[in-house]
């Protein structure tokens, strides 16, 4: 039987819990949302806590030095900081972030977020691809370990063609 919505909420709520995720709501300038939206649209991102992860943990991976270009404050265009944004952050991005804002001498998380959204969306569709690229492991087993998944694989193969018989 499928879970109600109470159910999943709670389960969900658990899984933060236990994973010491935390939400995080933002006051941000006019326009930074559509902005937000806009990378999440060029790069087939549905979670808003996905997208502002992957902008922390590639931008942290730029270094001290190249990430500095992302944290100059573009003026207060009015300092009309009247949308919400939330997002979720576990623990991990949580502290690259907080290096990040030492790195460059940012006190507010809000203020952080917003820069790097407004920086990304200025690079355009093409720019920003590496700021939200989903990191990859590249997994190439050894010679030894491709011969025992073969022979594995003939094992189990054998089993099922002695099975339909």
């Amino acid at each position: 039987m499928a879970k109600s919505q109470k159910e999943r909420s709670k389960a969900s709520a658990e899984k933060r819990q236990r994973l010491d995720e935390i939400e995080l709501r933002h006051q941000v300038r006019h326009g930074t949302r559509a902005m937000l939206e806009n990378l999440m649209l060029w790069h087939g991102l549905l979670e808003i806590s996905e997208a502002v992860q992957l902008l922390i943990l590639n931008t942290h991976a730029l270094g001290k030095e190249a990430s500095a270009k992302f944290f100059i404050d573009r003026g207060s265009g009015g300092d009309n900081c009247n949308e919400l944004l939330r997002h979720r952050l576990r623990p991990g991005p949580r502290q690259v972030f907080a290096d990040l804002m030492g790195w460059h001498g940012i006190e507010e998380i809000s203020e952080a977020v917003q820069l790097l959204i407004m920086h990304a969306h200025d690079l355009g569709p093409e720019g920003s691809a590496p700021l939200l690229a989903i990191p990859r492991h590249d997994v190439t087993p050894s010679d030894f370990v491709a011969r025992q998944l073969e022979r594995l694989g003939r094992q189990e193969a054998a089993r099922r063609d002695a099975q339909e018989l």
